[in-house]
């Protein structure tokens, strides 16, 4: 019969699982290439459907009612880790005590401390693979071992630099881990030894490494190591600390107490004689300034820089062997001993007791004062202070082995634990719930939190587990106890009390609130997928093999359909819910759908609208009353109904993956989305800003928690994800029940340290060595490199000078971040080549090629999980040109075209002189030919005609006079014409004496007397031709007009040179009158003249008539 359904829950599991191939492939490389886009708001195209037009829905008898009874569920307790705190307490005595230099005590011995520096050598590099985890897995534990990067699976020791770094050590040497890779040293780099002990980093930021044979200072270039030989007491050191003077303590096996005074670079030596007992394990400074010891002969031995103070079993310690000590903020001090764990509050010692195991391993104090420390073996302990109780863990919750033999509590509160098998992170938000630890199944459909703040899960093939606090005890239902089937796909708690149930292969049921009597609907259908209870007390499911939403009327026992003829955008109906203002929804695999509180328009939401809404699993509304829909495939819908706009959230926006199942919404406003990959997180603040449109405070929409923070389930269920009283969130998956605690959430606004981690050269790493070649795998030669020196750290060429051939460049950065280290988004830039910052995502390399020769900074910037930027890291570098651009090649290049410049120049100009004086000679030989031939036939013609008029008639003389005049007047423009072309006359005196003996000649006719005036510096200098003829003929054209027109007494001329040019200026002293032109130029001319030579010509009339002639 199962066989004929139209579509089974199977059937929409596998489809479900069919997307999940690609849609998880999708959410683990989101990450990759993550980034923060600007959201697009869409505009939200409402459709509305009155019922009245539509056919009316159904309403049927509600068929077959079965009450049976219960029967008994069977019961486990619920697992408990945690027990309360009881103390043995003793007051304590008085201690030994030893003061120095009084009586026969000692002074302590003094001796220097050598320094013998070296370089380190370059570390090994494994990268960092995901850590793994234990099928049962309880606290959501996460491994590395030797496969994911660790040289050494036993953890000795782990501290934390300032970065961010963790370093931690074995038998085989010391590892630093920044969340991406693991770097390794060991003896063969320069440490002391192998068998690594204890470290820290001191307030220079130098790491002090222990060891069983010796200590290593390192500063990030070099190596110093200190032994017996260098100043210390004994090679075996067990425990090191720094305290507030900046001085050095480090504790011996043997040697008892060495304390560095790094200035004075001297060791002081504390052993027995002086009351420091021989073997120190531990030691912290107080709040005080006081200094105490773990001694394994001594006891617990405290130091004020006078004496020494001994408190042992005889003051009240249980045994006198301690192997490690801390101070939490109360000040009391926790000692780890052989006989388990005491807290020493200064007048009283409190032991431990109970069974726990004795012989306990390091301290640490967490963030909330909280006390862990190991056992060998044992597990961890963790001791709540505040709650005065413990809690044991062992390999049973999956710690990978009962050897713990160090832990720390981060700046990130993660719990980081050193075992016999592996170094193992616990983030302390995460814990989960499988069969092993009483549930009736491990497939988690749905999760019901009941009016008394019990929590019931709903699982496939198993049935029903109740989970109660107030028994501590499990109780499982399943079809053996009367239900209907042992898939069970929704739970709703009506008002009642009744817990009503969808099942997969059956029909509806309800467990009632007397806890002994079931209820079965025999003809609700099967594939109960959502079931509600709305504000009237009306119960609404959906079947899928009834297909379609149908509400139970009261007690009327009779049920209304709903469906599409009613207007439903798909029969097949996942979520049945009410809002604020009291509308129903129905989410379907086409969209959801709004009814309104009268029960008369119908509003749907799919595709048809705008909305990318396939399968929608879920909804919410935010406090600003603003919607949002999870579903199968498409991320989140943000709708808001006042705007009637909405936004869509996928992975390009920060969701975790496009798989959304449920939807939470916080006591706080905080949203919170089940998702396949993990769990996202919307801040209440970030709601509010795109309730109001506000841009957001931090570059990131969505907090993630995956795997990174241990939640290791693959999400599940339907829209069920609930919050219990304690705050703690209950979520459904594929094969657990996990529980998120956003108490344990650490949000902080601490910046990320990035770190350019390499600089490599056509995508292959170098090994950067001074007066060095190498030649790459692709045949490349580098070489004729320089840089300053080596960064500390990561060894980057500072300062790096490049030929001009090796010029692509690969920089590698990390983001140091050991909680979160995927999450890192990066931005970069390359100043000198780019303008801009590149798209953020976490591409954690650039490559730079065929960069031209010049100076260049990479910046980086990069930003955690909690949207918080670094500070950019900048690293400058420069490329040479090559040797035909340096400067010294251009300024030969200068030289060069200079040279070849000049004497081009100096060729052309040659010719040109040439040319000049070959014309200068035709000009001189033309002149010379007119003056002698023309000249001499003009003045013969001249002399005949004067020669004829005096022996002819009367009549005739005039003719002849007018010849004789005419021959003359032709001889003496001639002249002018000579004089013009001859180039004997090219200077200034030539033009001078030519217009000097014009004015003489034609003034002294008219008796008009003249002054000639001169201003010129050189008056032989050079005067072009082409000048010196229209300026003479301006000059003669003028006083030819004073001579013809004007009664002028006296005539001034001015000839002078200035700064820019020359100036003339001819004025007379007549009364004024018409200026006419004279035979036939005149003024016309004059101008013509002054403008063929760039000259301004000013005729004018000022108690005379005034000629101004200006040549630039």
């Amino acid at each position: 019969m199962k066989k004929n359904k139209p579509l089974s829950f199977s059937v929409y599991k596998s489809l479900i699982f069919s997307f999940l191939g690609v849609l998880l492939a999708c959410g683990q490389r989101a990450d990759s290439k993550r980034e923060q886009p600007s959201l697009k708001i869409y505009p939200a195209k409402l459709r509305q459907i009155a019922l009245d037009t539509m056919p009316p829905s159904e309403t049927l008898p509600i068929g077959k009612i079965e009450t049976l009874p219960l029967g008994k569920p069977a019961e486990v307790s619920l697992p408990n880790y945690t027990k309360p705190i009881k103390w043995k307490t003793v007051k304590v005595g008085n201690p030994i005590v030893y003061t120095l230099g009084l009586g026969s005590m000692p002074s302590p011995t003094k001796v220097p401390a050598i320094h013998k520096p070296f370089r380190a050598g370059k570390p090994q590099i494994n990268p960092a693979k995901p850590p793994y985890s234990k099928d049962h897995n309880p606290f959501s534990f996460t491994i590395f071992g030797l496969k994911e990067g660790l040289v050494e699976n036993q953890i000795h020791q782990i501290f934390q630099d300032k970065k961010g770094n963790l370093w931690m050590g074995s038998y085989n040497g010391v590892s630093k881990y920044d969340g991406h890779t693991f770097e390794n040293y060991s003896q063969k780099e320069g440490l002391a030894d192998n068998f690594y002990q204890c470290g820290l980093e001191d307030h220079e930021g130098n790491i002090w490494l222990c060891f069983r044979g010796g200590v290593t200072k390192f500063d990030g270039t070099y190596f110093t190591n200190y032994t017996t030989k260098e100043g210390l007491s004994h090679n075996t050191i067990e425990a090191i600390r720094e305290d507030s003077k900046g001085n050095l303590w480090f504790g011996s096996v043997g040697g008892g107490v060495s304390m560095l005074e790094p200035k004075r670079h001297t060791f002081t030596h504390f052993g027995p004689k002086q009351g420091m007992g021989a073997d120190v394990y531990g030691i912290i400074e107080d709040k005080k300034g006081n200094m105490w010891f773990a001694t394994y002969d001594a006891g617990l031995v405290k130091y004020d820089f006078k004496s020494f103070s001994r408190f042992g079993y005889a003051q009240g310690l249980p045994y006198n062997v301690i192997m490690d000590l801390k101070e939490d903020r109360s000040g009391n001090i926790w000692l780890a001993m052989w006989t388990g764990v005491t807290r020493f509050d200064g007048t009283h010692f409190h032991h431990l007791t109970g069974n726990h195991e004795r012989y306990t391993s390091k301290i640490s104090i967490d963030n909330d004062n909280n006390v862990w420390f190991g056992a060998q073996p044992g597990g961890v302990y963790k001791i709540d202070n505040a709650r005065a109780n413990i809690t044991k863990i062992t390999t049973q919750e999956g710690l990978p082995n009962d050897y713990v033999m160090c832990s720390l509590a981060d700046k990130d509160n993660n719990l980081w634990f050193g075992t016999n098998d592996g170094l193992v992170k616990y983030s302390q938000l995460v814990h989960n719930l499988t069969p092993k630890n009483g549930l009736i199944a491990a497939e988690i459909a749905c999760v019901l939190k009941d009016r008394t703040q019990n929590i019931w899960v709903g699982t496939y093939n198993g049935g029903i587990s109740k989970i109660d606090f107030g028994t501590q005890k499990i109780r499982n239902f399943s079809p053996k106890e009367g239900l209907s089937d042992a898939d069970i796909t929704s739970m709703m708690q009506d008002k009642a009390g009744n817990i009503w149930c969808g099942a997969n292969y059956s029909t509806m049921f309800r467990l009632n609130a007397d806890g002994k009597t079931i209820t079965h609907f025999r003809d609700s259908g099967s594939y109960i997928v959502c079931i509600f209870e709305d504000g009237a007390g009306n119960i609404w499911y959906s079947s899928r093999d009834k297909n379609g939403v149908f509400r139970i009327n009261g007690n009327t026992n009779t049920v209304t359909r709903f469906d599409m003829k009613q207007g439903l955008p798909q029969h097949q109906v996942v979520r049945i819910w009410q809002d604020s203002g009291g509308n129903m929804w129905f989410c379907t695999f086409n969209g959801a759908s709004r009814l309104d509180k009268n029960g008369r328009l119908l509003s749907n939401f799919t595709e048809k609208e705008g909305f990318r809404l396939s399968v929608v699993e879920s909804i919410a509304e935010d406090k600003y009353g603003n919607f949002w829909f999870s579903d199968i495939a498409t991320g989140i819908t943000h709708l808001n109904l006042k705007n009637k706009t909405f936004i869509h959230f996928t992975e390009k926006e920060g969701l975790s993956n496009n798989t959304v199942f449920g939807i939470l919404k916080d006591p706080s406003g905080n949203l919170w989305f089940n998702t396949r990959n993990g769990l996202s997180k919307l801040s209440s603040e970030v709601v509010r800003q795109l309730a109001s449109n506000e841009p957001l405070s931090k570059p990131i929409y969505f907090k993630n928690y995956d795997s990174e923070q241990g939640y290791l389930g693959f999400g599940a269920g339907r829209f069920d994800i609930v919050q219990d009283s304690t705050g703690k969130i209950w979520l459904p998956m594929v094969d657990r029940l996990t529980i998120f605690d956003p108490k344990e959430e650490t949000l902080k606004n601490d910046k990320p340290n990035v770190e350019l981690s390499k600089v490599k050269l056509f995508n292959e790493s170098v090994v950067w060595a001074k007066d060095t070649t190498y030649v790459l795998k692709n045949g490349l030669i580098v070489d004729d490199f320089h840089f300053e020196s080596l960064s500390k750290w990561n060894n980057i060429p500072e300062k790096l000078q490049l030929s001009y051939d090796n010029n692509y460049l690969n920089f590698e950065f990390v983001g140091i971040n050991t909680n979160t280290p995927q999450k890192m988004i990066y931005q970069y830039t390359l100043e000198g080549l780019e303008k801009t910052w590149s798209v953020p995502s976490a591409r954690s390399e650039a490559s730079y090629g065929n960069l031209p020769p010049g100076n260049y900074t990479f910046k980086v910037k990069g930003m955690n999980s909690d949207g918080n930027w670094s500070a950019e890291t900048a690293y400058a570098f420069s490329i040479r040109p090559p040797l035909w651009q340096t400067w010294w090649a251009y300024l030969l290049y200068l030289v060069v075209i200079s040279t070849l410049v000049y004497y081009y120049f100096i060729q052309r100009v040659q010719n040109r002189l040439k040319k000049i004086r070959e014309l200068e000679q035709i000009r001189t030989r033309i002149s010379s030919n007119l003056h002698d031939e023309v000249g001499s036939i003009l003045s013969g013609l001249a002399m005949q005609s004067e020669m004829l008029a005096i022996t002819s008639l009367s009549s005739e003389k005039d003719t002849l006079m007018e010849i004789s005049h005419m021959s003359h007047e032709a001889m003496e423009r001639m002249r002018d014409t000579v004089w013009a072309i001859d180039s004997r006359k090219d200077r200034y005196e030539n033009l001078i004496d030519r217009m000097r003996a014009f004015a003489e000649k034609n003034l002294h006719l008219k008796n008009i007397n003249h002054t000639f005036r001169l201003e010129l510096e050189d008056a032989k200098r050079f005067i072009d031709p082409e000048k010196r003829q229209n300026i003479y003929l301006i000059f003669k054209e003028a006083i030819t007009n004073i001579c013809k027109h004007a009664d002028a007494k006296r005539v001034s001329i001015l000839f002078k040179q200035e700064k820019n040019g020359l100036y003339l200026l001819i004025h007379d002293d007549g009364a004024q009158k018409p200026i006419t032109n004279s035979d036939g130029l005149g003024l016309n001319n004059m101008k013509m003249r002054a403008k063929n030579i760039g000259a301004a010509l000013t005729i004018s009339y000022d108690k005379g008539f005034k000629v101004e002639l200006v040549m630039g």
